[in-house]
């Protein structure tokens, strides 16, 4: 009894001092940037991007947090590569923040990701899904 105890209390302790860890390294700072940050139009920069990794509605509405929110999915969803790319979409704009993305990894970014946002409304790809089933019944297949 005392063992498990002890082995919980050093479990959460690692993990807290993970996220002190995580928090306090300048990556995160990008990445709560990129959530909150919901300009889109012209503020919205690769917009090339944007559509290559299906998330073109972000540039008309939500900007950067919708690709943020896209990523939440996405990780939820298992699709760890996919969440992190777009995490570095959010800042194709400034190389020196992709940078230090890159150089903190896929596990961590998308574990700050995972543990410090929660995503809101529908998910994308299940509105892309529905889309393309309606698309194929109205075209007879």
């Amino acid at each position: 009894m005392k063992s498990k105890l002890f082995a919980t209390v050093v479990l959460a302790g690692l993990i807290m001092t993970g996220n002190v860890i995580a928090q306090a390294q300048s990556w995160t700072q990008h990445v709560d940037w990129a959530a909150t940050n919901s300009d889109a139009g012209g503020s919205v920069d690769c917009p090339t991007s944007y559509v290559s990794l299906n998330v073109e509605y972000a540039i008309a509405s939500g900007g950067r947090s919708a690709v943020i929110n896209d990523a939440l999915f996405s990780a939820y969803r298992g699709d760890v590569g996919r969440a992190y790319q777009l995490v570095l979409l959010t800042q194709c704009h400034n190389p020196d923040a992709q940078g230090e993305l890159m150089q903190a990894g896929q596990n961590a970014v998308v574990g700050y990701l995972v543990q410090n946002w929660t995503p809101n409304g529908v998910d994308p790809q299940s509105i892309r899904q529905g889309v393309q089933y309606a698309i194929a019944i109205l075209a007879g297949n």
